[in-house]
């Protein structure tokens, strides 16, 4: 009898969120703190955290500055409210990886908008629910590139665009 084969995502095991001083995934010298990624969002940034399985990072997640009068003093998302988040997942084919990323938009996500970040990238940005005060008006983009599929989650309510820069800064990492 012939077996199903498995389209989900390579299982790699329970997920740990570590705080680190770098994310593979966006470095910090693409700026977290003052540079392109802060002003993409519009924001300071603080806190950086990885999203491990064993010694493998498949994510990040990007919090807000907490910790000084100046932050205090902004319209920030609160503390255990990350302001991006990165994650990478591998697919037992570049065809399953392309079709997880259609679905993906069609689960999570509305408003979806086909870009263009790099060549071989099919990259789609829509809206999703990341910041529960924002109700559902947050703006992600996710790419598929060979096997794997990236998702990049902001508390951005407007424009696109600027999930769409951070997403820039990631892709120029794989």
């Amino acid at each position: 009898m012939p077996r199903a084969t498995p389209t989900g995502a390579i299982a790699v095991g329970p997920t740990k969120e570590v705080t680190v001083a770098d994310c593979p995934l966006l470095s910090t010298a693409d700026g977290l703190v003052g540079g392109a990624v802060s002003s993409a969002l519009g924001m300071r940034l603080g806190r950086v955290s990885a999203l491990k399985n064993g010694s493998t990072v498949t994510g990040c997640r990007i919090y807000a500055c907490q910790d000084n009068a100046v932050c205090a003093s902004e319209n920030l998302p609160p503390a255990d409210q990350p302001v991006v988040e990165v994650t990478s997942s591998r697919y037992r084919s570049a065809v399953l990886a392309h079709n997880a990323l259609v679905l993906l938009e069609r689960k999570i996500g509305h408003n979806p908008q086909q870009v263009s970040i790099k060549t071989g990238y099919t990259t789609l940005c829509f809206q999703t629910r990341f910041y529960p005060p924002d109700n559902g008006q947050d703006w992600a983009c996710a790419f598929a590139h060979g096997d794997r599929l990236v998702v990049v989650k902001t508390v951005v309510t407007s424009p696109a665009l600027t999930a769409l820069d951070v997403t820039k800064l990631v892709a120029r990492k794989l």
